[in-house]
C-alpha cells in the first residue's frame, strides 16, 4: 500500500510537471495558464483586461467582439506571451486590421491588437468612435432637422388686413394671420431684439405679435408722417424713423414711443419714403419717391446723402435691408425688387398684385414663421 501510494504520488507529480510544461510551451502567458484550457481565447485575467470594460465600451466596440478569440495569433502579450508571438506578432502591424483603440483589454489584445491601426481602417477611434459619431451628428444636423430656412420678409397687407410672409427668391406670399379691425401701417420693422413694431398711420407705435397679429399699443411718437421706421442696429430698445412731414431723422424709444430728433434735419425734402438700417454702412438707407433716389442717412448728423438714382419710378415705398442675405429689397406699384446699393439698378423678384408700402426682415429666428 505504501509503495503503491508513493508510485501514484510520483505519477501525479510528474503529470502536473508535464502539464505545466505543455501549457507554458503552448501559450506562454501566465494569465492563460492560470485559468485552464479555456483561457486560450475566452477568459483569462489578461484575456479581458481592465481597458476592456472602460476604453473599449466608451469608444463603441466593447469587449464582446474580441473576447472569444480561439487562435493564438490574434492575441497580444497576455494571451500568447512572449514565447509564441510576443509583442512583435500582434503589435501595431496586426492591430491595423483587427480592432480599434480599446476594443479589448491589455491582456487579450494587448497594445498590439488594440492599436490605432484598425481604428483608422474601420471607424475612427474604436468601432463607434469619434468618426462615426461625427458622421451621425452631421447627418442629423443637415438631414434630420430639415433644410435650412430660406430668407423671408414680412409685409402687412393693409388692403386685406393680413400679415404675410414673402419668399425673397420668388416673391410668393403666405398668409400668417389676420388683424382684428382696420389697420394702416405705412411702415413696419423688426428691432434687433426680435420684436415686430408698426407705425400706425405714421404716428403711433404698436408692438405686433408676428405669429398671431395681436397688437399692443405703445404710444404716440409725437410726430406725423413717420412712414419709415427701422431697427436701431446699435441699441435693442430703440428704433430710427424718418418723418416726411418734418424731414427729420428720429430716435424712438420702443418702451414709451418717445421720439428725439437727430441732428438738424435731413437736408432733403422727402415725399413718400421708407428707411432701413444697414449693417454694411452702420447707418440708414432711404428711398425718396419725390425724385426716385436712394439715400444714405447718417445716424449722428441726421443728414441724407444721395447714393444713386433708381431705375424704377416709386410711388409708395417699402424698403428693407436683409441681415441674412445682405441684400436691399424694395416694393412699389405692386412689384418686389432687389436693389443694387451702389448703382441703383433694380431686379424684379415678383409681381405682388397689390399695393406695397412696408417690408420687414428678421434679426432673430421666428419659429412660427420659419416653419411656414
Amino acid at each position: 500500500m505504501i509503495a503503491r501510494f508513493t508510485s501514484s504520488k510520483s505519477i501525479v507529480f510528474s503529470t502536473l510537471i508535464i502539464a505545466s510544461t505543455l501549457a507554458c510551451s503552448d501559450d506562454g502567458g501566465a494569465g492563460e495558464a492560470a485559468s485552464g484550457s479555456e483561457s486560450e481565447g475566452e477568459s483569462g485575467e489578461d484575456d479581458v483586461g481592465s481597458s476592456e470594460s472602460s476604453d473599449s465600451e466608451s469608444s463603441g466596440s466593447g469587449s464582446g467582439e474580441t473576447a472569444s478569440t480561439d487562435t493564438d495569433s490574434e492575441s497580444g502579450e497576455g494571451e500568447t506571451g512572449e514565447g509564441e508571438t510576443g509583442e512583435g506578432e500582434t503589435g501595431e502591424g496586426e492591430s491595423e486590421g483587427e480592432s480599434g483603440e480599446g476594443e479589448s483589454g491589455e491582456g487579450e489584445s494587448g497594445e498590439g491588437e488594440s492599436g490605432e491601426g484598425e481604428t483608422e481602417g474601420e471607424s475612427g477611434e474604436g468601432e463607434s468612435g469619434e468618426g462615426e459619431t461625427e458622421g451621425e451628428t452631421e447627418g442629423e444636423t443637415e438631414g434630420g432637422t430639415g433644410e435650412e430656412v430660406a430668407p423671408w420678409l414680412l409685409h402687412v397687407r393693409n388692403d386685406t388686413e393680413q400679415l404675410v410672409k414673402i419668399d425673397v427668391e420668388t416673391g410668393d406670399e403666405t398668409v400668417i394671420c389676420d388683424f382684428e379691425g382696420d389697420v394702416n401701417y405705412p411702415s413696419i420693422t423688426f428691432g434687433i431684439g426680435g420684436e415686430l413694431f408698426g407705425s400706425r398711420a405714421g404716428q403711433e407705435l404698436d408692438l405686433i405679435d408676428p405669429c398671431t397679429c395681436e397688437v399692443q399699443y405703445i404710444g404716440d411718437m409725437g410726430y406725423t408722417g413717420i412712414n419709415g421706421i427701422t431697427a436701431n442696429g446699435l441699441e435693442i430698445l430703440r428704433l430710427y424713423g424718418i418723418s416726411t412731414d418734418a424731414d427729420v431723422l428720429l430716435n424712438v424709444d420702443t418702451t414709451t414711443a418717445d421720439a428725439l430728433e437727430v441732428g438738424i434735419g435731413l437736408g432733403v425734402d422727402f415725399g413718400f419714403s421708407g428707411s432701413t438700417w444697414s449693417s454694411d454702412i452702420v447707418g440708414l438707407l432711404a428711398i425718396n419717391a419725390n425724385n426716385d433716389v436712394l439715400y444714405e442717412v447718417e445716424i449722428v448728423s441726421g443728414l441724407a446723402t444721395e447714393v444713386a438714382d433708381l431705375d424704377v419710378n416709386f410711388g409708395t415705398v417699402g424698403i428693407e435691408w436683409h441681415p441674412v442675405t445682405g441684400e436691399l429689397y424694395a416694393c412699389t406699384n405692386n412689384h418686389l425688387y432687389a436693389v443694387d446699393t451702389e448703382t441703383g439698378t433694380t431686379t424684379e423678384i415678383g409681381n405682388m398684385n397689390h399695393s406695397c408700402n412696408n417690408l420687414a426682415a428678421p434679426w432673430t429666428a421666428v419659429a412660427c414663421i420659419d416653419a411656414l
